[in-house]
């Protein structure tokens, strides 16, 4: 299975700064397979934090989504739709395709494993992960952090505070 990521180019020009699980919601309510897919990773839009809870997005920046290559023309669909996010929105162009390429340390600035709060079975849980993808690690887990949706609290971890 060959792993690709999609760039999507996007107008707009804010986004709540805790927008990764919104970003994800408005991603499943036009693709519903998205919200149980394991397959799918959504990396949140870089931007510059103004310090009021909204960030000011970086238009050269891109909505990247991994997936493996099979999948790509069910996230096609996302292309020239307009995804809102409490009261924010942007306008999805068409993506580039990019593959993988290695990299010798890898970075997330949230991980939520549902089930896994506490930090000891939390990063076990990690641990297991990476070891059944064949990946040679020592992971790092900061302070656990709660974002609130319309539905239910999510329990996240940070590597920063």
């Amino acid at each position: 299975m060959v792993t690709v990521e999609l760039h999507f180019p996007f107008t707009g020009m804010t986004l709540p700064s805790d927008h990764g699980y919104g970003l994800y919601g408005a991603i499943s309510r036009i693709i519903p397979e998205a919200h149980t897919a394991d397959w799918l990773a959504i990396e949140t839009i870089p931007g510059t934090a103004r310090g009021d809870g909204v960030t000011q997005l970086d238009q050269q920046a891109s909505l990247k989504i991994r997936l493996p290559q099979d999948r790509v023309p069910l996230m096609l669909k996302l292309a020239g739709k307009r995804i809102e996010i409490d009261g924010h929105s942007i306008r999805l162009g068409a993506p580039q395709i990019f593959l993988l390429k290695p990299s010798s340390t890898v970075y997330a600035r949230i991980v939520t494993i549902k089930g896994f709060i506490e930090p000891e079975p939390f990063l076990d849980a990690v641990c297991r992960q990476i070891d059944e993808l064949g990946i040679k690690g020592e992971p790092v887990v900061g302070p656990r952090r709660v974002v609130k949706s319309a539905t239910h609290d999510c329990w996240l971890r940070s590597r920063h505070p």
